[in-house]
Order: C-alpha cells, then structure tokens, then sequence
C-alpha cells in the first residue's frame, strides 16, 4: 500500500455573487481533508491565475484556519470571463479530457493586509502542474490532493427509433441564473469510432417571452431532462454494430462538446471533452 498522503478537496457549494460580460463573481465552499500533522492560518490572501498568459481568476480567502483532520473553508473566485478567446476553451477542454493543466498563480499589490506576507508575494510567480485526471479520484497517484466536484451529468439516454438523445442534468450553481443555450457534439467509442453528431439550438425551441428565449433554464439543484436531442448518425458499418449489440444495456460513448450558456449577465462558450460516460441504449 503507497504511504503518499493526500489532502482531499470536496466542493460543497457553488453561488454567483455577481455577473457582468465579463467577470462571474463566485463564493465556493470546500471541505478539506488534510491528512498530515502541521496546518496553517492566514487572516486574508488572494492571488492571480493564470493560464497560457490569460489572467483567468482571482482567487482568495477572507480567513483561512486549517488544521490536521476536517476543515471548512470558503474560498472568492473572480472568474475572467473571455468568450471569444480560444484559450479559455483550451483550459475547459484540457481540465475535462484529464489532460495536465499548467497554471501560474502570482501575487500583486495588496493582495493581503499582512504587510511582510505582502511585501514577499507582490513578486511571487509560480508555475504548477495539475493533473486533472486526479480530479473527482480518491487515488494515490504523486500529487498532493485529489477533488471531488459535483455531478452535473446523471444519465443520458440514446433512442434508435426516433435517432434522438436525452439528457437529464442537474445544475449546482445557485445565485444566477443559467441557461444551455446551444450545443454541439460528436459521440465516438473507444475515442476513435465516430457514432453520431448533435447540433441543437435551445434559444429556437424554447418558449419564448417577449420575443426571445435565453434557452433551456436549468433551475439550482433539480434534475432537467433535456426534450429528445435529433442525432445525424454515423453511417459506417462498425459504428452501427457497436450500438446495435448494445440496445437495452449501455455504452461507454466519448464526447466532444461545444456548449454555449449563459449564467446571469455572462456568455459562456467553452469546449468539454467526456470520456467513456455511460450512455443506455434504447428502441
């Protein structure tokens, strides 16, 4: 048995405070499991994120205690929101595809009000890897903590006859609201095997007040089922075999999801990659 110790990280609540075009304001609750001997407490601190030179949160504690054992801590996103710059979907689609993300977190100008701690991290920058497979994992994999997040995704459900899909979600944000507005996707098995692909506009197919629809509402902690989705579908041979022999039982489908939403006053597109979720096969 490996004697690496890991914290362990569990989101239990996400709130928007606040939304703009371009900012998505967060309040998050964790829990933290830390398993080793020595802890730490800082009054207040936040730092920089960023990634492949796009500055894309600031995150920050207004008091953090943490000790050995169970600790509750609420942690301040300021999310950068930068729809139309293809780096945010790059971090969106390398986090989801367990892919290693390489982020830099660096201080600023009273980015605390401990004036020693200020003074050093003013010109902090750090560079770190994380392994985004870990994410969601109680593995003892080399790292120092693994995540648990809420599941938004609990079942898809693929119907032969009418070549549509259905998925039931359940959205963990409270706050703001958020709407799925488009989406695209293309199915493949074993992550090479082209099964099908969807493009579904909500803003046309929902009812609308006014003259618009911001699309498909996914009210906070209720499982939504998504009307049946059309599927264009592949037409190889092998593909249709793979479905065919799966019907009443289910199929490990990866998917490549573009999405467009909107959660309170800010567009979001981002790119997600899911691997191997499980799909029932239906008549």
């Amino acid at each position: 048995m490996s004697n690496n110790k890991l914290a362990e990280i569990s989101v239990t609540r996400i709130h928007v405070l606040d939304t703009t075009r371009d900012q998505i304001k967060l309040e998050i609750d964790i829990g933290v499991e830390n398993p080793f001997t020595y802890g730490a407490f800082i009054s207040d601190m936040a730092l920089e994120v960023n990634y492949a030179g796009l500055h894309i949160a600031t995150v920050g504690v207004k008091e953090l205690s943490l000790s050995q054992g169970t600790n509750d801590v609420t942690v301040y996103v300021d999310f950068n929101n930068y729809p139309g710059d293809p780096r945010q979907r790059m971090l969106f689609l390398e986090a989801s595809s367990g892919k290693n993300v390489t982020l830099e977190i660096s201080g600023f100008p009273n980015c605390t009000t401990i004036s020693p701690l200020e003074e050093s991290l003013r010109g902090f920058s750090q560079k770190f890897t994380i392994d985004t497979s870990q994410l969601g994992s109680h593995s003892s994999s080399p790292g120092i903590f693994t995540g648990k997040f809420p599941k938004v995704l609990r079942e898809v459900v693929f119907h032969i006859f009418t070549m549509s899909a259905e998925a039931t979600v359940v959205n963990p944000v409270s706050g703001a609201s958020v709407w799925i507005q488009t989406i695209d996707a293309i199915g493949y098995y074993e992550d090479d095997i082209p099964l099908g692909v969807l493009e579904y506009d909500f803003t046309d197919k929902q009812p609308r007040r006014q003259g618009q629809s911001n699309g498909l509402l996914l009210p906070y902690n209720q499982a939504i089922t998504t009307p049946r989705l059309p599927i264009t579908a592949n037409e190889t041979s092998i593909g249709w075999d793979v479905v065919r022999r799966a019907i009443g039982g289910t199929l490990d489908v990866s998917v490549f999801t573009n999405i467009q939403m909107q959660v309170g006053n800010a567009p979001l597109n981002f790119t997600i990659m899911g691997r191997n979720a499980p799909v029932k096969i239906r008549l």
